[in-house]
């Protein structure tokens, strides 16, 4: 997308944050909602983003989306790393509260068909 290539997620968002015209982390904080020590953090390596965090960003971050974020970020690395070949694998959500919403069950399915299509590029 934008060519950025970095060792790190922290520097990664850093780059972006500036190719998408937010110069400073409070400029995006204050679009975004997320805070700016969150900001701060993530981008220095101090924390992961949780991906809660980066679905808020995803629309602010544009062209990446919610997925190429989280695939960025790392989550799905654990995923490449199951082998597959002869063992079942189950995977559960926990969701306190209410039952899922429509639009909730949506974005599960796009996230599982996703994980799915990953198969087809190794």
């Amino acid at each position: 997308m934008f060519g950025l290539e970095n060792d790190s997620f922290g520097d990664f968002l850093k780059d972006l944050r500036k190719q998408c015209g937010y110069k400073t982390q409070k400029h995006l904080a204050d679009i975004s909602g997320v805070s700016q020590t969150t900001l701060s953090r993530i981008e220095a390596g101090i924390q992961k983003p949780l991906p809660e965090t980066l679905k808020i960003l995803a629309p602010h971050l544009q062209p990446y989306t919610y997925e190429k974020l989280m695939e960025k970020a790392g989550y799905f690395d654990e995923l490449k790393n199951i082998d597959q070949s002869d063992t079942a694998i189950t995977i559960a959500a926990h969701h306190d509260g209410d039952d899922w919403t429509a639009e909730e069950l949506e974005e599960i399915k796009k996230f599982m068909d996703f994980i799915k299509s990953k198969r087809h590029n190794k």
